[in-house]
C-alpha cells in the first residue's frame, strides 16, 4: 500500500449501527484508490468489501432514521378542541408526541 492510500486508509469518522456496534467510515475517495488498486492488479479486495460494508451500513442506518423521522411528522398531534385549552396544556401534548416547542433547550 503506498503512502497516499495508507493515509486515506483512516476511517473518516465511526457511526453506531442499530445493534450498538460502532463501525468505521471510510471517505470515497479512499474506496476509489482501493478500487484503482483492484484494477491495477495489486488486489485489496478485503479492504473494499469492508469498506463497501461500511457503507451500505451507514446507507442502510441513515435510511430507517429517514424512515423514522418522516413517519413522525405523518402522525398528526391530536388536541381537544372541544374544550379552550391552555398553552402548557397544547406544550405537553405537543411534547408528549414527541416534538419539541419553540423554546425547548
Amino acid at each position: 500500500m503506498d503512502n497516499k492510500l495508507s493515509e486515506l486508509s483512516k476511517p473518516a469518522c465511526q457511526m453506531e449501527m442499530s445493534d450498538g456496534e460502532m463501525k468505521n467510515l471510510y471517505s470515497q475517495e479512499y474506496v476509489s484508490a482501493l478500487l484503482a488498486e483492484i484494477e491495477r492488479g495489486n488486489g485489496y479486495l478485503a479492504d473494499v468489501r469492508y469498506a463497501k460494508g461500511c457503507c451500505e451500513n451507514a446507507i442502510a442506518v441513515r435510511e430507517k432514521r429517514i424512515a423514522e423521522l418522516e413517519a413522525k411528522l405523518a402522525t398528526p398531534v391530536r388536541l381537544n378542541a372541544s374544550t379552550v385549552m391552555s398553552r402548557r396544556y397544547v406544550v405537553e401534548a405537543i411534547r408528549a408526541a414527541g416534538f419539541t416547542v419553540e423554546g425547548d433547550e
